[in-house]
């Protein structure tokens, strides 16, 4: 029973160590996850951690007892550190490390004492259920809005583990009523590590999971997010006409599309530098941001051209709102850094569908009539051709 005991607690450490260094080689990936990198070492750490208290027959038995468990304690700050990386409030850091400190001067005085193998137990399990509870509530009240499920599912298995580590807790002490063999309490942990295992392979397949489904949100929002402004690119804003498309001709209606330039941009750039361009471009798209309706769609769709889509809009209203647009830029304050005098835009708008019933047509439209406002002077909004 011993030794079966023993190749269980075995098994335990290999897959901890697995898992480990498994994690690790993910989160060097192109993601470069520092959760996953947390994880992978706490994992490596409580590998150590059961390695150390396996190796008591061949070294001092209060060493082992006080760095094995010691490793464990540490584990359980790494992965839960790199668990709390997924949600906006954090405990405090110095908090986490004065348990771990004072987990490690309970077992000290635990071996110089000799109070016994149950508080070797109960600190490191006490201490980690105290952080995984806390990380638990934490992930439950701000789950990544990307990856809720997985979320759940994570925090589904850590409670199972945080249950498991409490009851064999309790047997352990129940059994210590009974007997002090110490035998006895090492075959409970060992005969546990079958559904430590179980728990610890779902929580890291929970974890990445987590750290995939975010992967996969930052990618959808490259794809589709102009990186300088935020604001939606090309490909989306194409996509939102198409919808807008669709939507009014189900319900007969009409929408303004509008195309702003900035004023003299290569001049800013050629003259001030790309990193003044930069900050002109963002100051614009926030003052457009600002003038818009909240209906209303802006994007950025190349250079320095931003494009606004205007649903319910006949023609004149859809020059009223890119008039409105144009002054809103043009009376913004901007940064000092930015363009003096400040920055301007000249645009054109187009109507759908009397412009053009497609993206080609409307933009061949608009992009003629924004051109047109600028050899009439810049800084102001053409609506119709010559």
């Amino acid at each position: 029973m011993l030794l079966a005991a023993k190749l269980l607690l075995l098994c335990l450490l290999a897959m901890s160590m697995l898992m480990g260094v498994l994690v690790l080689a993910v989160a060097r990936g192109e993601r470069n996850s520092p959760p996953l990198r947390l994880w992978g070492w706490g994992l490596v750490a409580y590998a150590c951690g059961m390695l150390v208290i396996i190796s008591s027959p061949f070294l001092p038995a209060d060493l082992t007892q006080v760095v094995g468990n010691g490793l464990i304690s540490l584990s359980a700050l790494l992965t839960a550190q790199g668990l709390l990386m997924h949600v906006p409030r954090r405990p405090n850091r110095t908090l986490l490390v004065g348990g771990l400190l004072l987990v490690l001067l309970v077992l000290v005085v635990n071996h110089v004492l000799h109070f016994g193998l149950a508080v070797d137990v109960a600190a490191p399990t006490l201490y980690a259920t105290l952080i995984y509870a806390t990380v638990s509530w934490q992930i439950m009240r701000h789950p990544p809005e990307a990856a809720r499920g997985a979320a759940v599912f994570l925090v589904t298995t850590i409670v199972l583990t945080l249950g498991v580590w409490n009851l064999r807790l309790g047997l352990i002490l129940a059994s210590f009523e009974h007997t002090s063999d110490p035998e006895r309490a090492y075959m409970l942990q060992a005969w546990f590590a079958v559904f430590q295992l179980l728990l610890l392979v779902s929580s890291t397949l929970g974890l990445i999971w987590v750290e995939v489904r975010l992967m996969q949100e930052d990618l959808r929002r490259s794809a589709f997010t102009d990186l300088l402004t935020g604001l939606p690119n090309r490909r989306a804003m194409h996509l939102r006409f198409e919808e807008e498309v669709a939507r009014c001709k189900r319900l007969n209606q009409k929408f303004g599309l509008a195309l702003f330039d900035i004023d003299h941009f290569k001049q800013i750039n050629d003259t001030c530098g790309h990193f003044v361009g930069d900050k002109v471009l963002k100051h614009v798209a926030a003052s457009l941001e600002r003038g818009k309706r909240a209906e209303d769609v802006l994007g950025r769709i190349g250079g320095e051209e931003f494009l606004v889509i205007l649903p319910h809009h006949e023609r004149e209203a859809s020059l009223v709102a890119a008039e409105h647009l144009r002054q809103t830029v043009e009376t913004s304050k901007a940064d000092a850094e930015v363009a003096k005098p400040a920055a301007t835009v000249s645009g054109g708008v187009a109507l759908y569908p009397d412009d053009g019933e497609d993206w080609d047509r409307l933009y061949m439209a608009v992009d003629r009539r924004m051109y047109r406002a600028k050899r009439a002077g810049r800084n102001r909004v053409e609506g119709r051709d010559a």
